[in-house]
C-alpha cells in the first residue's frame, strides 16, 4: 500500500487524518531538491542531499543561479517553457518538457542527469536524480508497449479480467515483487481485488482494509499526484534547507507535488512491519474520483527510472479509462431498466387524482428500483405500507426517524445500518437493517421509505484493524500501525447490502419528479378554487337576476304554449281546408288540358301545364304543413317494434320508387327498440326517400340503416352514396323549408327533415348529419329509452 497508516489517536502525533504530509520539511535520498526564485531563477532552498548527489555543500548551491549548474542554454529553453504555460498551482507540470535531461559538472567528470519541474508556494520546484540508464524506455518502446497493454485492456470481459491484467502488465514492467490492484468502496474501505506476485511475496488478494489506513489527507494528494515512489523504506530523510524562505511567508514548502517528498513516520513502520522496502503507487481516477490504487511493493531496496515509473502511470491512466468504460457498459443495461421503471412510476402517478392509490397501483416497480424488500408510504397521515414490514410500532419509529432526518433541501437519506441510528431496529433486522427514504415536500407531510434486510457478511481484513498503543522511552503513549498482515476474518451483522448509485440517483430523479407533479397539483388546486369562488359569485347574480325574471318567464312560457297551440291549430285548420279547393283546382286543369288540347296553341297548353304542376306543389306543401303539425301535436303511442320489419313493409310501399332508381336498401340493426311505430315510420320513409333522391348520377343508390345501444338510449343512422352535402350546410338542412337546390333539380318542399328532426327530438332524442360531397350522407339520430 501507499500512504498507509493506521488509527492515531492520542499521543504528539493525534491523528493520522491530521499529519501534515504535504509540507514535511523533508525529502527522501534518492535525488536533489532545488527550488528557485521565479523571477532570478536564483537557488532559494535545496535538500541536504547535494552533497552524495552532486558533492558540493548545500552553502556552496545557495543564491547562485541555476544557470551555473545546468547551463544558461538549457535554463533559457526552461524559463521560455515556463512562460508558455504560466505554470499555475492547479497545473503546475510543465508536461512538454518534463522530464528534463541535461549534464551536470560532478568533482570534474560531465555526469547526465533527469530532472522534473514544476511550481509551489516557494517557487519553481526542480527534483534532479542520476541519469541510470539500464531500462530506460525509448519512444517506440514506450508506444509498443502502450498498444499491447490498451489491447488487452479492449479484450477484458469482466472487471477481474480487466484488473488482472494491469498488475500483471505492470509487474512485468517494473519488476515489483507483488503489485496489487485496491479498490475503495463508498466509505473509503479498501479491498484488494487483483494481484500478481513472486511466490516468496506474501498475497493480499481478497482482503479489507480499514479507511483509516489511508488517511483523507493522503487520499488528496493521490488525486492531484498519480505517482508516489519510495526505492528504499530505510532511507533518512534529507532535511531542506533552509526550511522557508521570504516566498512561503514563514510557512514550509509544499511538496503535494514532489516525487521526492518524504513520507510519514507512521507509513515507513507499516511497510516495514509488512516487509516491504520499496514501493510504487499509481492512483486510479474514475471520473475525478480516487477510484483505487495501483499497489507495488518489494521486499528489498528497488530503483525504477523515471521513464519507466511514467510508463508505468500510464498505464494506470490507461486503466483509469477502461474503468470508467466499463462501468458505464455494465450499467448501461440496468439504467435502462431502472429508467423505465421510474418512467411507469410517474406515468401511473400522474394518471390518478390520488396520489397513494397512483402509487399503489405500481407497488412492484416502487421495490425494483432500489431492489428493496418494502416499502412505506406517508402522505397528509395516511400510510401505505407494501411487503414485509415490522408491527405498527416499528413503522411509527421508522417514520419519526425520517421525519427528523430530512429537510426539504436534505430531502434524501440512506443508510444501510439502520440499528446505529434506531436500536430498536435490531428487534426486525430481516426486515429493516437499511433504510433509504426521501420526502417529497415536508408541508404536506409527504415521505417514501424503502427498507432492505439484514445480509450477514464474512470480512476478510488484512491483520485485525486494531490501534496498539506503546508507552515510548519518553514517556508518552504513542499509537502504532498493525503488527500483523495475517487475514483476519470479521462478521458482519446488522447491515443490509449498501445502496448503489444508480438506486439513489433513480430515488433523487423520482422525488424530483413527484415534487413538481405535487407543485402542479396545488397550482392546479388553487386554481380551481379561485375558479370556484367566481362561479359561485357569478351564480349568486344568476339567481338573483333569474328570481326577478322567473315570474315574467312562466308567463311569457304560458303564452307561448297557447300561441303555439293556436298556430298549430290555424296550420291544421288552413292545410286542411285549402286541400278541397287545390284538389278541385288540379282536377279541372287536367281535364280542361285533356279535352281541350288539341284547340289550343302551344303557349296555352303550357299555361295549362303551368297551372297543373303549380297545383300539384301547393298540394305537397300543404300535405307536409300539416304533417309538420301533426308530428308536433301529436300524442306519443311507444309500442316495441323492429326496425328491420318496419324498413321491409317501407320497402314495398316505395317499391316503384326503388325500382325506378335501382335502389339497394339494406338494414342490419339487431336490437327491437320503443317508440312511437306512426312517426318513426314517417322518419325512415324520409331519409329513405332522400337516400334516393339526392342519387348521383353514375350510381345507382345504396342505403344501409344500422344501429348501437347503450344503457340510455339506441343510436341509429341511414346511410347513403349520394351527392353529399358541404360541411356549412349541416345545421341548416333541419330548417323548414331550407333547400339547398332549386325544384327543377331535386323536386321538394324543403320540410321533410324538419319533420324529422321534430319526430326524433319528441322522442328524446337528437339528430345530425355527417358528409362529403360525392362520396355519401349518414343521417344518425338517436331514441331515448326513457319514454
Amino acid at each position: 500500500m501507499e500512504e498507509l497508516n493506521t488509527n492515531v489517536r492520542g499521543g504528539d502525533l493525534q491523528t493520522c487524518d491530521k499529519e501534515p504530509i504535504h509540507i514535511p520539511g523533508a525529502t527522501q535520498r534518492y535525488g536533489l531538491l532545488l527550488v528557485m526564485d521565479p523571477d532570478t531563477f536564483q537557488i532559494l532552498q535545496t535538500s541536504d542531499t547535494v552533497h552524495e548527489i552532486l558533492g558540493r555543500s548545500p552553502e556552496a548551491l545557495l543564491d547562485t543561479s541555476l544557470a551555473d549548474l545546468i547551463g544558461q542554454d538549457r535554463l533559457d529553453e526552461i524559463i521560455a517553457e515556463i512562460e508558455r504555460e504560466k505554470l499555475p498551482l492547479a497545473n503546475p507540470f510543465l508536461n512538454n518538457i518534463n522530464p528534463l535531461s541535461f549534464t551536470i559538472d560532478v568533482g570534474g567528470e560531465p555526469l547526465d542527469f533527469s530532472g522534473i519541474i514544476h511550481r509551489s508556494n516557494g517557487g519553481v520546484v526542480l527534483e534532479i536524480e542520476k541519469g541510470r540508464n539500464e531500462n530506460n524506455i525509448s519512444f517506440p518502446h514506450f508506444y509498443e508497449l502502450s498498444r499491447k497493454s490498451l489491447l488487452k485492456f479492449q479484450g477484458a470481459e469482466t472487471m477481474e479480467d480487466l484488473t488482472g491484467i494491469a498488475a500483471r502488465e505492470v509487474k512485468a514492467l517494473t519488476g515489483f515483487d507483488r503489485v496489487m490492484i485496491y479498490q475503495f468502496d463508498d466509505e473509503w474501505n479498501g479491498d484488494v481485488i487483483a494481484e500478481a506476485r513472486n511466490s516468496y511475496a506474501p498475497g493480499y488478494l481478497g482482503l479489507h482494509y480499514p479507511a483509516s489506513d489511508i488517511p483523507s489527507q493522503a487520499r488528496a494528494l493521490y488525486l492531484r499526484n498519480w505517482l508516489r515512489y519510495i526505492p528504499d523504506t530505510t532511507y533518512q530523510p534529507a532535511k531542506i534547507i533552509p526550511q522557508t524562505t521570504p516566498l512561503t511567508q514563514g510557512q514550509p514548502l509544499d511538496l503535494s507535488n514532489t516525487m521526492l517528498r518524504s513520507v510519514s513516520p507512521i507509513h515507513i513502520e507499516y511497510l516495514h512491519n509488512m516487509g516491504v522496502k520499496a514501493t510504487l503507487t499509481i492512483s486510479l481516477i474514475k471520473d475525478g474520483k480516487l477510484w483505487g490504487l495501483i499497489a507495488c511493493h518489494h521486499l528489498s531496496e528497488h530503483y525504477v527510472p523515471y521513464h519507466v515509473r511514467i510508463a508505468a502511470e500510464y498505464i494506470g491512466q490507461i486503466l483509469s479509462l477502461q474503468l470508467s468504460l466499463k462501468e458505464k457498459s455494465d450499467t448501461q443495461v440496468v439504467e435502462s431498466r431502472l429508467r423505465s421503471i421510474h418512467s411507469a412510476i410517474l406515468e401511473s402517478v400522474s394518471r390518478q387524482q390520488d396520489f397513494m392509490a397512483g402509487m399503489h397501483r405500481v407497488k412492484s416497480e416502487l421495490l425494483q428500483l432500489t431492489d428493496a424488500l418494502a416499502f412505506i408510504l406517508v402522505s397528509e397521515g395516511e400510510v401505505l405500507c407494501h411487503g414485509p414490514v415490522p408491527d405498527n410500532q416499528a413503522v411509527i419509529e421508522i417514520i419519526n426517524l425520517v421525519k427528523a432526518r430530512v429537510t426539504d433541501e436534505n430531502f434524501l437519506f440512506y443508510t444501510n445500518h439502520l440499528s446505529a441510528l434506531l436500536p430498536e431496529a435490531q428487534k426486525y433486522k430481516n426486515i429493516a437493517s437499511g433504510l433509504m427514504a426521501f420526502t417529497i415536500t415536508k408541508s404536506t407531510d409527504t415521505y417514501v421509505i424503502w427498507l432492505r434486510p439484514e445480509v450477514v457478511q464474512l470480512v476478510n481484513w488484512g491483520g485485525q484493524p486494531d490501534k496498539i498503543e506503546i508507552r515510548e522511552e519518553d514517556g508518552k503513549v504513542r499509537l502504532h500501525p498493525r503488527k500483523s498482515f495475517e487475514k483476519w476474518q470479521e462478521e458482519v451483522r446488522m447491515k443490509s447490502i449498501p445502496w448503489g448509485d444508480k438506486n439513489i440517483y433513480f430515488a433523487k430523479e423520482l422525488r424530483n419528479a413527484l415534487k413538481d407533479y405535487f407543485l402542479f397539483k396545488a397550482e392546479k388546486i388553487r386554481e380551481q378554487k379561485d375558479e370556484l369562488e367566481n362561479l359561485n359569485l357569478q351564480l349568486q347574480q344568476e339567481v338573483k337576476q333569474r328570481k326577478e325574471t322567473q315570474h315574467k318567464l312562466e308567463h311569457y312560457m304560458d303564452e307561448l304554449k297557447r300561441s303555439n297551440k293556436e298556430l298549430e291549430q290555424f296550420a291544421y285548420i288552413t292545410s286542411h281546408d285549402l286541400q278541397e279547393p287545390l284538389r278541385a283546382t288540379s282536377s279541372f286543369s287536367r281535364l280542361l288540358a285533356k279535352r281541350y288540347a288539341d284547340q289550343l296553341d302551344e303557349r296555352g297548353r303550357r299555361y295549362i301545364d303551368f297551372i297543373v304542376d303549380g297545383t300539384a306543389r301547393q298540394q305537397q306543401l300543404i300535405e307536409d304543413i300539416l304533417e309538420f303539425s301533426r308530428s308536433g301535436s301529436r300524442k306519443l303511442e311507444p309500442e316495441p317494434l323492429s326496425v328491420c320489419k318496419m324498413v321491409d313493409r317501407l320497402k314495398m310501399s316505395l317499391s316503384h320508387a326503388i325500382s325506378r332508381e335501382g335502389a339497394r336498401i339494406k338494414c342490419d340493426v339487431p336490437f327491437t327498440m320503443k317508440g312511437d311505430h306512426t312517426l318513426l315510420n314517417q322518419l325512415f320513409q324520409n331519409l329513405i326517400s332522400n337516400a334516393m333522391k339526392y342519387r348521383r348520377q353514375d350510381a345507382n343508390p345504396v342505403v344501409k340503416i344500422g344501429g348501437t345501444e347503450n344503457d340510455t338510449h339506441w343510436e341509429l343512422f341511414v346511410k347513403d352514396n349520394g351527392i353529399g352535402i358541404e360541411e356549412k350546410y349541416f345545421d341548416k338542412v333541419f330548417v323548414i323549408f331550407r333547400r339547398l337546390h332549386t325544384v327543377q333539380e331535386y323536386p321538394g318542399t324543403g320540410v321533410g327533415l324538419s319533420i324529422c328532426k321534430r319526430i326524433v327530438e319528441k322522442h328524446g332524442g337528437k339528430i345530425w348529419v355527417k358528409s362529403d360531397l360525392n362520396e355519401g350522407t349518414t343521417f344518425y339520430f338517436t331514441i331515448a329509452k326513457d319514454l
